[in-house]
């Protein structure tokens, strides 16, 4: 009787949750980590090489490490691979400067205004916008508004969630203000873009590397 053989079955469904990424330059990243299907992946590549200050780990797939220069938004090929076979996945990298997208007041007193800023060419950079059909080509938005979400307070209080609308070619501004107790931390939420055709993009905090940069401490 001839002996039976178990098939390998090859990789498959490879992917990383965060592509596309938009890393800062000279701030580590959190590590990506790859979910795959199919039987274990023996052997991991990827070409070419990742940005500089990134490592690429060929046992299993995570990448780790700091960037250390910028870079236009790239597609790095990943390889996972097994004696049934392989599959293969386009990575999308880009890293920023590391210009904050928003820059919170240095202090807040609660109750006062404070003019909160942000950097157009930084949210221009992020992947989710600048492959925006429309956003990547007019010179003005119509309309730029950011959400703050003060974790403190009880889900559906009024004061909970602060809206501000921004303005400006190069460095948008717009005013905040809320009140609460000392302490408080307001977190951003969401960023969200209209195009001159009323069509509207989203970014969220999952869209940013490091977006603890961007919350507002309460003092």
């Amino acid at each position: 009787m001839a002996a039976a053989y178990l098939q390998v079955v090859a990789p498959f469904a490879l992917s990383y949750s965060a592509s596309p990424m938009s890393l800062i330059k000279d701030a580590q990243i959190s590590q990506k980590v790859p979910t795959v299907s199919g039987d274990a992946v023996t052997s991991w590549s990827v070409s070419p090489s990742l940005p500089a200050g990134l490592s690429f780990n060929t046992s299993t797939g995570v990448i780790t490490g700091t960037p250390t220069s910028t870079s236009s938004q790239s597609t790095f090929t990943v390889t996972a691979a097994n004696d049934g076979g392989s599959t293969t996945y386009g990575l999308q990298i880009a890293v920023i400067s590391p210009t904050p997208l928003v820059v919170p007041p240095a202090s807040y007193t609660s109750g006062s205004k404070a003019t909160v800023t942000m950097s157009r060419s930084v949210l221009q950079s992020i992947p989710k916008v600048a492959n925006h059909h429309t956003l990547s080509e007019q010179n003005t938005w119509a309309r730029v508004s950011a959400v703050y979400v003060n974790e403190a307070i009880p889900y559906g209080d009024t004061d909970r969630i602060v809206g501000m609308g921004f303005r400006g070619p190069t460095t948008l501004s717009g005013k905040f203000k809320a009140t609460a107790d000392s302490g408080d931390i307001y977190q951003l939420k969401v960023v969200q873009i209209k195009d001159v055709n009323g069509n509207r993009v989203r970014v969220e905090r999952r869209d940013l590397e490091g977006p603890e940069a961007f919350d507002i401490t309460v003092g």
